[in-house]
This record gives C-alpha cells, sequence and structure tokens, in this order.
C-alpha cells in the first residue's frame, strides 16, 4: 500500500531549497500594480477596456477554484492521493494567497491612480490650460537642467512645478497650484536655474505629444515678463555649478568626445546642454550632431546615453569595497551608499531610470544593513510597486518600462545565459553576452511600440562597447567629482573618457552604414505581439534542446557508459595557453 503523500510536508521541504536570488513571487504583484495605474491614468477605449478586462475576469474566476483547493487542508493529510492531485494541491494552496494580494495590490493601484488624475485635472492650472486661456501670470519652481528644445517655435525648455497661477487681468487672484509642466520659451527662460523660483507671463496648453501642461513664454520675452522670486537651495547651487563647470570642460574636447562624453556622464548630449547665460557649450555643427545621435540608435547603443543603473552599481561597488575593506559597521556602509545614490542623483540630469536606479540603490543600502544579500529581483519589483503609487505616471513613462524591463531581463536570462557560455568563452565574455541578449529579448517589444525597426547588430555592439562604456563612464564621473577643485586634473578624466566614447563612436559609425543594420517590423500592436510570439518560441526551442540534452546523458550513464565528459579547453584558456608559450618560444 502506497504512502499518503502530505502536500505541506512537500511545501516546506521545497522551501527548504528556495534560493532567495531567485525569488519572483513579488513579480506578479509589481505586474498586477502596474496593470492598475495604467488603467487609472489612461482614457482607454472600448477595445482596451476589453482586453484589459479579460485577464481581470480570469484571475477572478478561477479564485473560488484556489480558494477551494487551498481550503482542502483538513483531510488532506488523512487520506492517500496522487503525485499530481498533491502537486495540483500545492500549486493551489501557493497560488490563492498571491492572486489575492495581487487583486488588492491592482485595487489600490487603480484608485491611488485615478486620485492621482483627479488631482492633477482638477488643478487650476490644467483647467487654464485646458480652456487655452490667453495669459497668464504664473510663479514656477524649476525642476530640471535647462535643455536645448526640440520645438523650432522655442530655444529652450525646463521642466518646473506651478506654484501659483493668475489670469492676467486687473482684479485676477492668484491661485494656489502643484502641476508638473514643462516650460518652453527663448533668452529669459535660457537663463533660468535649477532650484529657483521665478514669476513669469506664459500661455498655457495642452501638449500633443505627453497631453501635459506645457508653458510658453510670452514673444518676445523681456526682462518685465521674468522675475526671479527667490533663489536655488545651497545644494541646487552646488549641482549647478558642479554641471557648468563640468560642461565647459567637456566643450573642449574633440567632436566626438563633446558629443558623447556629457551623455555618458551627465545624460544630457553636449549640443542639448545649455549654459546660464543662455548659449550652448559646444559650437557643434547641428547636422554632425543629429547624424551621431541618428547613428547611435541605428546600431542599437543609444541607451548608453542615458543614465541608468549602471552609474550607480559603479558608484555603490567602489563605496562598499572600500569601507569593508576599513572595516566599518554595515549602518555606516549603509548611510554610505544612501547618502552616494542621493548625491548621484542630484548631479546627474533627472529622468525616469534614474529614479528607479536611485530607488534600487536605497532598497539594497538596506539589505547592507540588515546583513543580507541583495536580491535584484525583489527589488525591482519594490522599486515598481512604491514609485507608481506614488507617481502613477510612470505606468505610461517608455523609459520607465525600458529601464524595468532591462533589469528584468539581464536577471534572469542573462544570468542563464552567462552559466551556459562561461565555459566556451569565458567568464567576462559570457557576462556581456548574457547582459546583452537578457536586456534586448524584454526591451525590444517595449521599442517597437516607439519604433517599428529592430538594431538587428545591437547585441554584437554592446559586447564590443562593453570594456569601453565601463572605463569611459568612471572616468567621466572622476572628471565630474573634480571639476570644482582640480580643473586640469577633471580635463585629464575627461580626455580619458573620450578615448572610451570614440571606440563607441566607431563601431556606431562603421555597424550603422551598413545595410543590416536594422530591419523595419511590423508597427503597433502586430508587431509587438508577433515579436512576443518569436521570442518564446526561441526560449521554448532551446529549453528543448537543453532537456534533449540532458536527457540523452542520463540515459548514456544509466546504459552503463560511465566514460565522462570530453575535455574542452575553453577559448580563454587557450588563448592564455597560446601566449605562454609564444613568449617561451622566442626567449633565449
Amino acid at each position: 500500500m502506497r504512502a499518503a503523500l502530505n502536500p505541506y510536508k512537500l511545501v516546506a521541504e521545497q522551501h527548504l531549497h528556495e534560493s532567495g536570488s531567485a525569488d519572483m513571487r513579488m513579480i506578479p504583484i509589481a505586474a498586477a500594480v502596474w496593470l492598475g495605474a495604467f488603467c487609472g491614468q489612461a482614457e482607454l477605449n472600448h477595445t482596451l477596456r476589453y482586453i484589459v478586462a479579460i485577464p481581470l475576469a480570469t484571475v477572478v474566476l478561477c479564485l473560488p477554484a484556489l480558494l477551494l483547493g487551498a481550503c482542502y487542508h483538513q483531510n488532506c493529510s488523512r487520506i492517500v492521493v496522487s503525485r499530481k492531485m498533491c502537486r495540483l494541491l500545492i500549486w493551489c494552496r501557493r497560488s490563492a494567497p498571491t492572486v489575492v494580494v495581487m487583486l488588492a495590490a491592482c485595487a489600490a493601484s487603480t484608485g491611488a491612480s485615478v486620485a492621482w488624475s483627479t488631482v492633477q485635472r482638477s488643478d487650476p492650472a490644467y483647467q487654464l490650460a485646458a480652456a487655452r486661456n490667453s495669459t497668464n501670470s504664473t510663479i514656477i519652481r524649476v525642476l530640471s537642467p535647462i535643455t536645448v528644445s526640440a520645438l523650432r517655435s522655442s530655444t529652450c525648455r525646463a521642466d518646473v512645478r506651478v506654484m501659483s497661477v493668475q489670469q492676467h487681468h486687473q482684479g485676477a487672484i492668484a491661485m494656489p497650484s502643484r502641476l508638473r509642466a514643462r516650460i518652453v520659451g527663448d533668452d529669459e527662460v535660457c537663463e533660468m536655474r535649477r532650484g529657483a523660483e521665478y514669476r513669469i507671463v506664459v500661455q498655457l496648453s495642452i501638449s500633443e505629444f505627453d497631453n501635459g501642461v506645457q508653458l510658453e513664454a510670452v514673444s518676445p520675452a523681456t526682462r518685465s515678463s521674468v522675475s526671479i522670486v527667490s533663489e536655488p537651495h545651497i545644494l541646487w547651487r552646488v549641482t549647478n555649478l558642479v554641471q557648468q563647470r563640468f560642461l565647459a570642460i567637456s566643450s573642449t574636447l574633440s567632436e566626438q568626445g563633446r558629443v558623447l562624453v556629457p551623455g555618458l556622464t551627465l545624460g544630457v548630449l553636449g549640443q542639448e546642454a545649455v549654459a546660464h547665460t543662455g548659449q550652448t557649450f559646444s559650437t557643434l555643427d547641428p547636422a554632425y550632431a543629429e547624424m551621431v545621435k541618428d547613428q547611435f540608435k541605428r546600431s542599437g547603443i543609444m541607451h548608453l546615453m542615458v543614465v541608468s543603473g549602471g552609474h550607480f552599481l559603479l558608484l555603490s561597488s567602489l563605496i562598499h569595497t572600500v569601507l569593508k575593506g576599513l572595516l566599518l559597521h554595515r549602518a555606516v556602509i549603509a548611510g554610505a551608499l544612501v547618502f552616494g545614490a542621493c548625491m548621484l542623483t542630484a548631479v546627474v540630469y533627472p529622468s525616469d531610470s534614474v529614479w528607479r536606479a536611485t530607488t534600487m540603490s536605497v532598497l539594497g543600502a538596506l539589505a547592507v544593513l540588515k546583513g543580507r544579500r541583495a536580491q535584484v529581483l525583489s527589488q525591482l519589483s519594490w522599486t515598481v510597486v512604491l514609485l507608481l503609487l506614488s507617481n502613477p505616471h510612470l505606468s505610461t513613462s517608455y523609459g520607465f518600462a525600458l529601464s524595468c524591463a532591462a533589469v528584468l531581463g539581464i536577471v534572469t536570462v542573462g544570468s542563464a545565459i552567462t552559466s551556459i557560455c562561461e565555459r566556451v568563452i569565458g567568464s567576462f565574455a559570457a557576462g556581456q553576452l548574457g547582459i546583452a541578449v537578457g536586456a534586448q529579448m524584454f526591451t525590444l517589444p517595449i521599442q517597437l511600440l516607439m519604433d517599428p525597426e529592430i538594431p538587428i547588430l545591437s547585441v554584437p555592439t554592446n559586447i564590443v562597447v562593453a570594456p569601453a562604456v565601463n572605463l569611459a563612464t568612471i572616468f567621466g564621473l572622476l572628471a565630474l567629482s573634480t571639476a570644482c577643485f582640480l580643473p586640469k586634473l577633471a580635463y585629464g578624466c575627461a580626455w580619458l573618457s573620450s578615448i572610451g566614447t570614440s571606440l563607441m563612436y566607431d563601431c556606431a559609425k562603421w555597424l550603422s552604414d551598413t545595410e543590416i543594420s536594422t530591419m523595419t517590423w511590423l508597427p503597433g500592436w502586430q508587431g509587438v505581439i508577433l515579436m512576443l510570439l518569436i521570442e518564446l518560441l526561441c526560449i521554448a526551442i532551446v529549453i528543448s534542446l537543453h532537456h534533449i540534452t540532458t536527457r540523452r546523458r542520463c540515459l548514456r550513464d544509466q546504459a552503463g557508459n560511465h566514460e565522462g565528459i570530453a575535455y574542452r579547453r575553453s577559448v580563454r584558456s587557450s588563448v592564455l595557453f597560446w601566449i605562454r608559450e609564444s613568449i617561451e618560444m622566442f626567449e633565449w
């Protein structure tokens, strides 16, 4: 007679062998929060409503079955059940709480998103912008550095927060506001500084690109139309000074260095940065700067010109290694990691990917404080949950989606590819291959929504430029940190960084000129779904081949053939052996 299988004993045994670094239990919760925030943000049409309602209805219908399976624990340990039935009960027991939490998280996220949208649309500045009122006197606080505007009707732009708005006529009352907006204009707008508050006469409107509020300074801008209300805080004054000094030093480099070194270090291309005098730092040819930008896009390495987790990882590794070598308490190390992440966030140009990297760095510092290893998947999931609940607008941001998808692909697919290929091509090359392939697989469907073109040579390009990227980033950050105190040393570091960016420029220039650099794809959701199916098919083929080879090996061992696996020297060991033998051969 078969012994009874207790499913809950099997669950306990599985938890004992579960790896914390591979814990994916928070990923469905983060996905549910993202879905709820997106549903609350977007004005969904009828088709999209049905698309969103289908998975929600499926979850609701499956919930009673999962709860019944989870409640079947009273007599389960007393009867004899099959192994398949045990696995089904285990799955029901483990899935029911997850589904309940997913529904609660989705509902909370949807409520927060709807409340956030309601508050934004009831703001006086938004209502005046929707009514397209003529001119209004506003008090704004500048939240980002000034950059070159992409609109032909204006020169500069910046992200601001509207503090108050007043219609431009006698007897009008100033109404308080807390709305985030974007201001565009000429002259006086270009001379604004981050962190300062200004009173300016603008025209409010709704942007046609992102449905956000846009402030357009009255033309022509005069001294009387702009007046400063309060100076920037000391932190923003220091930050502005560091950025201006670094950009001034970068403007003395070669042409490609003037464009790429600020992009790699600060997240803004050299031709897009604006000085406090209202002029651009570098006198670059606009056609050349646009050509460099297009070449990086076609070769698939444009993401290197955006500050992401790589900068924070380098800084955190340096701080952790130095302070751990000094045998300091982990509370001091965690505090230094948080301080370093906050300072880097303040210095670089703000973006959605920067906020994602900052939040993950702070969560990693909390892991150091508790004396535990960092769990990237859990950090990413909690980052998505916290940021989307605090700012649901990020659910519609391409930059935030690309950043999260890249991290998820690197941790899941990239680590698996690295472990498979490291015996053949070496650990460093396998690591770069895993990072490039993992990030490309998860970000490609999102990229197709933005531009229906596939950068075919993106993976080999990222592998080739990977060593130069790390060195160029390190020297760029060193130049940024010494720009105010040691300008000559900062110039030397910036020049060394430009050597690394020259390799990226040469690779992008050579690969983008080939006919196979990009391939046109189906636009819209059809292309995204087709690409997802192709990627799933490739993953299924790889998994099937892995199972086939593993089964053949097991069958060979069961047949009594215990000859083992033939030794195969890796490429790295072969090259090192060849170099050593060559040196010994030419010795006298």
